[in-house]
């Protein structure tokens, strides 16, 4: 076992393309391999049972006791505003956040960063990845404050002015701060692996968390269109009453507005919603 050849108390995750009977054999105590399944499998006209599929295939086939793991985005594909499309960042960064288990963040999944356009003659990567690689962006100066030199290695994204660290830290709505607020609201959940997942609809993926009596539920519409969406009935012992916790920055509720579980809820197209039982 690894474990034993690296004698070593630190948690290995480990990148493994293989079927799911060897693919398994790779989860450990200390160890499991890199979750691909959204990042391979998760697509812009990805419907909701495709993803209730990834989620509780995952959860259902990882071998008893051992830890989950969450990717939606990485070096070598092509990152989740781009494949997702901008509109589904912080629903994505719900899911990844959420889910049971360890999220695994790629530099820049927490503004939003989408595919810089790298023109031919700067192309490093044989394989075509260099759109995913470009330099993270921390502010709106020279080389979006990554580098001081000239150039860097691969070209900053364009539009590194308006997407960086410093300017969306100033914004109560933007993707790192609804980011932030989804990682404390993590803290709360993070030793319970209790999982519920449903959809309503064809386009509309809700799951449950619950952690010491407290109930959350995520909604995120994967539709480019509008949907109503009546959670009752859709899991179990849901509250008859929720509170919008967390809203994506293109959700049609702010923050504290009351939902009842009976009544129709409306969801803009590719938004998420966490809800908090009350």
């Amino acid at each position: 076992m690894l474990e034993k050849e690296y004698n070593s108390d630190k948690y290995l995750i480990l990148e493994v393309y293989a079927p799911w009977e060897h693919y398994k054999g790779y989860f450990g105590s200390l160890m499991s391999p890199f979750n691909f399944f959204m990042v391979n499998g998760l697509y812009m006209d990805s419907n909701a049972a495709t993803l209730k599929d990834i989620v509780t295939n995952y959860m259902n086939n990882i071998p008893q006791g051992r830890w989950p793991n969450w990717v939606i985005e990485n070096h070598d594909n092509t990152r989740a505003g781009s494949r997702m499309g901008a509109e589904m960042i912080d629903a994505m960064n719900m899911l990844i956040l959420l889910l049971p288990g360890s999220s695994v963040v790629y530099q820049g999944e927490e503004i939003g960063m989408v595919d810089t356009h790298v023109r031919s003659y700067q192309i490093l990567d044989c394989c075509g990845r260099d759109p995913e690689r470009t330099p993270m962006q921390w502010n709106s100066d020279r080389n979006a404050g990554f580098s001081k030199a000239n150039r860097t290695w691969l070209p900053v994204n364009t539009d590194y002015w308006k997407t960086n660290v410093n300017a969306q830290s100033y914004v109560k709505n933007s993707h790192l701060n609804t980011f932030r607020k989804l990682v404390e609201l993590r803290k709360t959940l993070i030793s319970s692996t209790e999982l519920e997942t449903a959809t309503i609809g064809d386009w509309v993926f809700v799951f449950k968390r619950e952690n010491k009596g407290q109930v959350y539920i995520i909604m995120i519409n994967l539709n480019n269109r509008e949907e109503l969406a009546v959670l009752d009935g859709s899991l179990k012992d849901l509250p008859a009453s929720l509170t919008v916790y967390i809203p994506s920055d293109n959700a049609a509720y702010t923050t504290g507005t009351s939902i009842k579980t009976s009544n129709p809820i409306h969801l803009r197209p590719r938004s998420g919603l966490v809800l908090k039982g009350v």
